[in-house]
């Protein structure tokens, strides 16, 4: 699993458990930014559900209707 965010890191692992932590230790310790595994995942997907990056997807972002 791969995730590129806005400032140039990339957050990389090869299973879920490893990535959302690993995703979830930079969004944190970077961005001062919390967000839920279903979120993480949500972005690494690209679903569009939380938005692509970390800027977008803040937990207080809601995407457009």
């Amino acid at each position: 699993m791969r995730l590129a965010c806005d400032c140039g890191a990339v957050i990389e692992a090869d299973n879920a458990e490893k990535f959302v932590a690993r995703a979830q230790a930079h969004a944190l310790e970077t961005h001062s930014m919390r967000f839920s595994a279903d979120q993480i995942l949500a972005l690494a997907a690209g679903d569009g559900r939380h938005g692509t990056t970390f800027r977008s997807a803040r937990p207080d972002h809601e995407p457009p209707a």
